[in-house]
């Protein structure tokens, strides 16, 4: 570190220090603690950081807080990758933003395992492909493609930061291109594990499976925002009708907690997460669930 970084260090460890400290305070709601994070995000985070043996390069925003808290952001995806995921799965991950989640899917898969990492937005596509090769996965397969229940062009609506672009049915009044859209079924022979987060656009690719759906073994952690769905152009009760009339049984993980609570009210739980703070959480589908240990309430 030359004499010059001193000082940019020292500044971004003792913010790095007060974020880790004020964790979960939920401070983040005051306007001034936005605007003076996003300053110091921009002028002092580092272009990579080193996470759980991982060499991990960052978006322009570090939208994951990776240079800050870590994992922590979404730790209990990270829990569900790691306790679910077996060697020799073939898995997909739709929405692979810059591939934290496809790094950690290709060390459990392992070598004979593989993944299908798909991205569509250029310059996510462009970090998640240096995270690829800075830690020399051989085993994962990168597509700069969306994912939908049909192979065509889509529009695709840029967001206001790297986590948030989605694909849309008709074009509105934000900044939107064309994409590349591809079905599951199109690219793969077999799924074991799938993590789906696209952005309101879920149930799609739960369609684009097709005949992959069958799988007995399959297991699934899939996004579940209803506000996304429906202006996706699906019902949010009708994605979760589909699970369970494909022999799923529907796991809710809150995002603040390590627990599995079963789903069996589709209409209370979906207005649960359609109103007040609560919006959106995560869910673990499974078959063959009393095979499987883990808390469940």
């Amino acid at each position: 570190m030359t004499e010059g970084n001193i000082p940019k260090r020292f500044i971004f460890n003792l913010y790095k220090l007060f974020v880790n400290l004020l964790w979960g305070t939920n401070i983040s709601r005051y306007s001034f603690v936005r605007k003076t994070s996003k300053l110091i995000i921009e002028k002092f985070k580092p272009e990579k950081v080193c996470l759980d043996g991982f060499d991990i390069y960052l978006d322009k925003k570090d939208i994951l807080g990776l240079c800050t808290v870590g994992f922590k952001q979404n730790s209990h995806v990270y829990m569900m990758l790691k306790k679910f995921v077996r060697k020799n799965d073939i898995a997909v991950d739709v929405g692979a933003h810059i591939g934290i989640e496809a790094l950690y899917l290709s060390r459990l898969v392992g070598n004979k395992g593989h993944v299908f990492s798909f991205e569509p937005e250029t310059k996510n596509f462009q970090i998640l492909k240096k995270n690829v090769e800075i830690n020399n996965l051989k085993n994962v397969t990168l597509l700069n493609k969306a994912v939908g229940d049909k192979t065509t062009e889509h529009l695709f609506v840029l967001g206001p930061d790297s986590a948030s672009h989605k694909l849309v049915e008709k074009p509105n009044s934000q900044e939107s291109i064309s994409v590349k859209c591809t079905r599951l079924e199109d690219v793969t022979k077999k799924i074991d594990f799938a993590k789906i987060d696209a952005e309101g656009f879920d149930f799609h690719v739960l369609l684009g499976m097709g005949n992959l759906i069958n799988n007995p073994d399959l297991r699934i952690i899939i996004e579940f925002w209803p506000k996304g769905l429906r202006e996706g152009g699906t019902d949010p009760v009708k994605m979760l009708e589909f699970l369970q009339e494909n022999s799923f049984k529907i796991f809710n993980v809150p995002r603040q907690s390590r627990m599995f609570i079963p789903v069996t009210d589709f209409n209370k739980f979906t207005e649960k997460y359609s109103k007040g703070k609560l919006y959106a959480t995560e869910l673990f589908c499974i078959k063959n669930s009393d095979q499987i240990s883990f808390n469940v309430v």
